[in-house]
């Protein structure tokens, strides 16, 4: 939890680089946490990087699939690649373009979201 906490202290002082880079050894040691996965993909949207975020957030999707949140960030993926093909005036394959509504409609329709901020264990209570 340090790495993570660590990296995402690094992002939001502006060292993305240095705060992927302790992300990725947080999950290293911990391919499932739910929180790591979600804040590396949100630095992935962020920089824009449709090839890592499709990774890191695939595997959230895989742990989470019922949070809503999560298949946004995984829409973000084909989102991006529609964007380079407009910059390149070129049309998106239609993969992409159809990804691209499908998971943001599936985003849209989850009707329900339950989040688990805090869990605590004191012993035996």
């Amino acid at each position: 939890i340090q790495l993570f906490e660590a990296g995402s202290n690094a992002v939001r002082s502006g060292q993305q680089q240095m705060g992927i880079q302790l992300m990725e050894a947080g999950l290293a040691k911990n391919p499932y946490y739910r929180d790591g996965l979600y804040n590396l993909a949100a630095v992935y949207l962020d920089m824009e990087n449709a090839d890592k975020l499709g990774e890191v957030s695939r595997r959230l999707v895989e742990v989470d699939p019922q949070n809503p949140d999560n298949w946004r960030l995984y829409a973000g993926q084909f989102q991006i690649r529609n964007e380079e093909a407009k910059k390149a005036k070129k049309t998106a394959p239609k993969p992409v373009l159809d990804s691209l509504l499908h998971y943001i409609t599936k985003f849209n329709d989850m009707k329900v979201q339950v989040q688990v901020s805090q869990f605590t264990h004191a012993g035996a209570k």
